[in-house]
């Protein structure tokens, strides 16, 4: 990801100031071709469209050249494969039958499918992070489980949190979010509920 986020941060991806990446336009199937006293290589064409769609470049551009010759016996490895086949077989049976391939979520509506290339109509998001740290917050004035559930709901609903729980017992929320998460932010959403919270311990976690 290094090398290629070099010719183009927006094809590649490229994790924002907080350790977040957001890859929802990344998902695409790879190839590999049999070649003659080599065997199996890798090749990622799509990849190469898509670089060169993001910088508006055209074919013989150099950097859309070096992109190619990159991709072609290579694949950008910073990837994570959903699954590994044809025609997919799923339970209950799609209205279309078997799935080509699996790249992307599918979903029906009264037994019509819906245009998941469209983000318009299908819209979902795939997000990921880097090194991870769970911030402990005293929260002194819960009361009761309403109070629970609405500072859940405050800071499960702040961009960028992993994780949210609130306890009345101990009178903390564990929140895990990225490395580099403002903390502050959590403090905000806490006190957007009407109560005070207070961080109490930072630790790094998977």
């Amino acid at each position: 990801t290094r090398k290629l986020s070099n010719y183009s941060k927006k094809a590649f991806g490229s994790a924002d100031e907080q350790g977040v990446a957001k890859i929802s336009g990344g998902q695409h199937c790879r190839a590999m071709f049999w070649l003659a006293g080599f065997g199996w290589l890798p090749a990622d064409p799509a990849d190469v469209t898509k670089m060169r769609l993001a910088e508006k470049k055209e074919n013989g551009d150099p950097a859309v050249e070096a992109v190619g010759d990159y991709l072609f016996g290579n694949w950008e490895m910073n990837w994570v494969g959903f699954n590994y086949a044809r025609d997919f077989a799923l339970s209950p049976v799609a209205e279309q039958g078997d799935l080509n391939n699996f790249g992307y979520p599918y979903a029906e509506v009264d037994g019509d499918p819906l245009n998941f290339y469209d983000p318009a109509e299908f819209s979902y998001d795939y997000q990921t992070w880097a090194e991870n740290k769970k911030v402990t917050i005293d929260i002194k004035d819960m009361t009761c489980s309403l109070c629970v559930i609405s500072i859940n709901k405050a800071l499960r609903s702040t961009d960028g949190v992993i994780k949210a729980k609130a306890s009345l017992k101990t009178h903390q929320a564990e929140v895990i979010v990225p490395e580099g998460f403002e903390n502050q932010a959590l403090l905000t959403a806490i006190s957007r509920t009407g109560y005070t919270g207070e961080i109490q311990e930072v630790v790094s976690v998977p």
